[in-house]
Protein backbone atom coordinates (compact mmCIF):
# COMPACT_ATOMS: atom_id res chain seq x y z
CA UNK A 1 0.00 0.00 0.00
CA UNK A 2 1.37 3.41 -0.98
CA UNK A 3 1.84 5.79 1.91
CA UNK A 4 0.07 9.10 1.92
CA UNK A 5 2.98 11.50 2.01
CA UNK A 6 0.82 14.51 2.79
CA UNK A 7 1.44 16.50 -0.36
CA UNK A 8 -0.23 16.68 -3.76
CA UNK A 9 3.07 16.97 -5.61
CA UNK A 10 4.72 13.58 -5.20
CA UNK A 11 7.99 12.63 -6.80
CA UNK A 12 8.23 9.24 -8.44
CA UNK A 13 11.05 6.76 -8.93
CA UNK A 14 11.82 5.79 -12.49
CA UNK A 15 14.38 3.19 -13.53
CA UNK A 16 17.52 4.87 -14.89
CA UNK A 17 18.05 4.17 -18.60
CA UNK A 18 21.35 3.22 -20.24
CA UNK A 19 21.21 6.54 -22.10
CA UNK A 20 21.03 8.43 -18.78
CA UNK A 21 23.80 6.41 -17.12
CA UNK A 22 26.82 8.58 -18.12
CA UNK A 23 25.26 11.69 -16.51
CA UNK A 24 24.26 9.64 -13.43
CA UNK A 25 27.82 8.29 -13.11
CA UNK A 26 29.34 11.79 -13.35
CA UNK A 27 26.94 13.15 -10.70
CA UNK A 28 27.42 10.22 -8.31
CA UNK A 29 31.22 10.37 -8.63
CA UNK A 30 31.27 14.14 -8.05
CA UNK A 31 28.92 13.83 -5.07
CA UNK A 32 30.84 10.90 -3.54
CA UNK A 33 34.18 12.69 -4.00
CA UNK A 34 32.89 15.88 -2.34
CA UNK A 35 31.27 14.03 0.55
CA UNK A 36 34.27 11.77 1.19
CA UNK A 37 36.81 14.61 1.05
CA UNK A 38 34.68 16.75 3.37
CA UNK A 39 34.49 13.84 5.82
CA UNK A 40 38.28 13.43 5.69
CA UNK A 41 38.09 9.93 4.19
CA UNK A 42 40.31 10.98 1.27
CA UNK A 43 42.37 14.06 0.38
CA UNK A 44 40.74 16.84 -1.62
CA UNK A 45 43.36 16.30 -4.34
CA UNK A 46 42.75 12.56 -4.69
CA UNK A 47 39.01 12.48 -4.07
CA UNK A 48 37.80 12.50 -7.66
CA UNK A 49 40.16 9.74 -8.79
CA UNK A 50 39.31 7.65 -5.72
CA UNK A 51 35.53 8.10 -6.13
CA UNK A 52 35.74 7.28 -9.85
CA UNK A 53 37.51 4.00 -9.09
CA UNK A 54 35.03 3.08 -6.34
CA UNK A 55 31.90 3.79 -8.40
CA UNK A 56 33.22 2.14 -11.57
CA UNK A 57 34.16 -0.99 -9.62
CA UNK A 58 30.74 -1.17 -7.92
CA UNK A 59 28.83 -0.48 -11.14
CA UNK A 60 31.09 -2.37 -13.53
CA UNK A 61 28.28 -2.96 -16.05
CA UNK A 62 26.39 0.30 -15.53
CA UNK A 63 22.62 -0.16 -15.41
CA UNK A 64 23.11 -3.87 -16.13
CA UNK A 65 25.20 -4.50 -12.98
CA UNK A 66 23.66 -7.43 -11.10
CA UNK A 67 22.06 -6.70 -7.71
CA UNK A 68 22.29 -2.92 -8.15
CA UNK A 69 19.24 -0.77 -8.91
CA UNK A 70 19.45 2.80 -10.17
CA UNK A 71 16.55 5.25 -10.19
CA UNK A 72 15.84 8.80 -11.25
CA UNK A 73 13.85 10.77 -8.69
CA UNK A 74 11.39 12.73 -10.79
CA UNK A 75 9.63 15.81 -9.50
CA UNK A 76 5.88 15.80 -10.13
CA UNK A 77 5.32 19.20 -11.70
CA UNK A 78 7.06 19.90 -13.91
CA UNK A 79 8.13 16.30 -14.62
CA UNK A 80 11.86 16.82 -14.22
CA UNK A 81 14.79 14.87 -12.77
CA UNK A 82 15.24 15.96 -9.14
CA UNK A 83 17.96 13.47 -8.20
CA UNK A 84 19.04 9.84 -8.09
CA UNK A 85 18.78 6.79 -5.84
CA UNK A 86 21.14 3.81 -6.03
CA UNK A 87 20.62 0.71 -3.92
CA UNK A 88 21.86 -2.85 -3.88
CA UNK A 89 21.89 -5.92 -1.67
CA UNK A 90 23.17 -5.60 1.91
CA UNK A 91 25.85 -8.30 2.23
CA UNK A 92 25.67 -8.24 6.04
CA UNK A 93 21.90 -8.72 6.50
CA UNK A 94 19.82 -11.38 4.78
CA UNK A 95 16.86 -9.92 2.82
CA UNK A 96 18.04 -6.36 3.35
CA UNK A 97 18.87 -3.67 0.80
CA UNK A 98 21.81 -1.28 1.08
CA UNK A 99 21.38 2.36 0.05
CA UNK A 100 24.55 3.35 -1.79
CA UNK A 101 23.44 6.87 -2.54
CA UNK A 102 20.59 9.32 -2.65
CA UNK A 103 21.30 12.63 -4.35
CA UNK A 104 18.75 15.44 -4.53
CA UNK A 105 19.77 18.22 -6.89
CA UNK A 106 20.33 21.64 -5.30
CA UNK A 107 17.18 23.32 -6.70
CA UNK A 108 14.97 20.55 -5.24
CA UNK A 109 16.41 20.49 -1.72
CA UNK A 110 14.41 21.53 1.35
CA UNK A 111 11.15 20.46 -0.32
CA UNK A 112 10.84 17.00 1.29
CA UNK A 113 11.64 15.31 -2.04
CA UNK A 114 14.45 13.26 -0.47
CA UNK A 115 12.17 12.07 2.33
CA UNK A 116 9.37 11.23 -0.09
CA UNK A 117 11.77 9.40 -2.43
CA UNK A 118 13.06 7.35 0.50
CA UNK A 119 9.49 6.45 1.48
CA UNK A 120 8.72 5.41 -2.10
CA UNK A 121 11.86 3.26 -2.16
CA UNK A 122 10.97 1.66 1.19
CA UNK A 123 7.48 0.82 -0.12
CA UNK A 124 8.98 -0.67 -3.30
CA UNK A 125 11.54 -2.74 -1.37
CA UNK A 126 8.90 -4.07 1.01
CA UNK A 127 6.75 -5.20 -1.94
CA UNK A 128 9.81 -6.95 -3.39
CA UNK A 129 10.34 -8.92 -0.17
CA UNK A 130 13.11 -6.94 1.49
CA UNK A 131 12.87 -6.81 5.27
CA UNK A 132 15.01 -3.73 5.84
CA UNK A 133 17.54 -1.29 4.43
CA UNK A 134 20.86 -0.09 5.78
CA UNK A 135 22.98 2.84 4.68
CA UNK A 136 26.06 4.89 5.49
CA UNK A 137 25.93 8.59 6.25
CA UNK A 138 28.88 10.82 7.15
CA UNK A 139 28.73 12.29 10.66
CA UNK A 140 28.99 15.90 9.44
CA UNK A 141 25.89 15.52 7.20
CA UNK A 142 23.32 16.78 9.71
CA UNK A 143 20.60 17.34 7.10
CA UNK A 144 20.74 13.72 5.90
CA UNK A 145 21.05 12.39 9.45
CA UNK A 146 17.93 14.32 10.46
CA UNK A 147 16.02 12.93 7.47
CA UNK A 148 17.04 9.36 8.36
CA UNK A 149 16.08 9.90 12.03
CA UNK A 150 12.68 11.24 10.94
CA UNK A 151 12.27 8.12 8.78
CA UNK A 152 13.02 6.05 11.94
CA UNK A 153 16.46 4.73 10.94
CA UNK A 154 18.57 3.77 13.93
CA UNK A 155 22.33 3.94 14.32
CA UNK A 156 23.74 0.42 14.29
CA UNK A 157 27.48 1.19 14.22
CA UNK A 158 29.85 4.11 14.58
CA UNK A 159 33.27 4.56 13.02
CA UNK A 160 35.43 6.94 14.99
CA UNK A 161 38.73 8.32 13.75
CA UNK A 162 41.47 10.77 14.55
CA UNK A 163 43.99 12.28 12.17
CA UNK A 164 47.54 11.82 13.45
Amino acid sequence: MQRNHGQDKMPRLRKLSAREYPKFEREIIRFYAEQSARAGRVSQEGALEWATKEVQEDLEYGVETAEHWLYVIENDKPRKAAGYIWHGIDDEHENWAFLYSIVVFEQFRNKKIGTQAMQLLEDKLKKEGFEGMSLHVYAYNNIARKMYRNLRYKTSALTIGKKL
